[in-house]
């Protein structure tokens, strides 16, 4: 059964809806890339950035 689970961009802080089991997901307010981690079809966590290098970019952008 795949149904959407509402998590937290960790970067913009904006809730969001993703599809059950899906590995990575895009945040629609940020356009931050994510990793997720399941533990079941319907409880997941941000595991990581998609990529450290561009998040870590980003976040000394948002900084100045």
């Amino acid at each position: 059964m795949e149904e959407n689970v509402e998590i937290r961009c960790r970067s913009c802080h904006h809730r969001f809806r993703v599809p059950g089991l899906k590995v990575f997901v895009e945040c629609p307010n940020c356009s931050q890339k994510w990793r997720l981690i399941w533990f079941d079809e319907a409880t997941a966590t941000i595991l990581a950035p998609d990529s450290w290098v561009a998040f870590q970019r980003k976040m000394k952008e948002v900084k100045k």
